[in-house]
């Protein structure tokens, strides 16, 4: 049936990377502004304005796995961005009335960061890997979307924070090692489930060649380049032709919201203060917020 309703759409998009099968990792088909997101053989999404279809091509809890991993990244992302909704690589944590974001590639040290500062009481996790940000408008400020309770984290960050083995853990998929950590009741941290008016972005930079913590405000220039690297889409939004209108709402979002590149020394004994020093930066801007006439 799913062929049947694309037979005569546009293929506008086909990955270089290959599955275990030699078949490409994703494959986007369009016909009528709805698209088809093909994953090699694992699942199909129709991806649609109002809803998304999930077509499990193949059985099996590894495909089911694998399907889940694909809707809920790459397949909400995109049903998201054609919305206007724009969909970065990063975390968010409530803090104080808004919410900060932290942004980073694969082991940048964002998730961790994140769960550090889920370890003050009051903080909440609002989204992890997926961080959904809109505005309604040019005057009105932009929101990040909460997602849902739980973490990716890697075996040894997870029993840093949990206190115990990880082994228990699920991971997120059979063949990785990161495992799900939910977030919430009798569970570790607090999850808030509002969404929150992003204060500022945080572009963590670990480092093992100094012991200074250090935060330097990007420009809006600097900021709107990181937005564009840091993109949960990659290359997609150029093979749709959303690039250019994407383009303009990125240099809108980095000239509303202030992002800073934060540099600290690696390892797990400097995280608090490296925590600190975050909330320090974040009451700082909202005590400007508010004195500013």
């Amino acid at each position: 049936m799913i062929e049947a309703r694309f037979q005569t759409a546009q293929l506008v998009y086909r990955s270089t990377r290959r599955g275990a099968s030699g078949t490409p990792y994703l494959e986007i088909l369009e016909s009528d502004g709805e698209y088809l997101l093909r994953f090699g053989g694992t699942a199909a999404f129709a991806v649609g304005d109002c809803e998304i279809h999930w077509y499990l091509l193949e059985g099996g809890k590894k495909k089911e796995t694998e399907g889940e991993i694909a809707l809920l990244g790459l397949t909400l992302a995109l049903w998201l961005e054609r919305r206007g909704t724009i969909c970065l690589h990063g975390a968010a944590v409530a803090v104080g009335s808004g919410a900060v974001g932290i942004l980073g590639s694969n082991r940048s040290g964002k998730s961790s960061l994140a769960a550090s500062l889920l370890s003050v009481a009051e903080l909440e996790l609002v989204s992890d890997d997926v961080l959904a940000v809109e505005t309604c408008g040019e005057r009105q400020p932009w929101r990040v979307h909460a997602s849902y309770p739980q973490m990716r984290l890697w075996p040894h960050a997870a029993e840093e924070f949990l206190g115990e083995p990880a082994v228990d853990l699920y991971p997120v998929h059979p063949d990785h090692e990161k495992r799900r950590v939910p977030i919430g009741v009798e569970s570790f941290g607090r999850f808030g489930s509002a969404s929150r008016t992003v204060t500022a972005f945080f572009l963590p930079l670990r480092r093992d060649d100094s012991s200074k913590i250090t935060l330097e405000r990007l420009s809006s220039r600097d900021a709107t380049i990181e937005l564009v690297r840091h993109s949960f889409l990659a290359v997609l939004p150029e093979a749709l032709g959303w690039q250019a209108r994407r383009f303009e709402t990125l240099i809108g979002l980095a000239s509303k919201v202030p992002a800073f590149r934060f540099s600290y020394p690696n390892g797990w004994k400097h995280l608090p203060g490296v925590r600190d020093r975050l909330l320090e930066e974040v009451l700082n801007l909202e005590n400007r917020r508010v004195a500013a006439p």
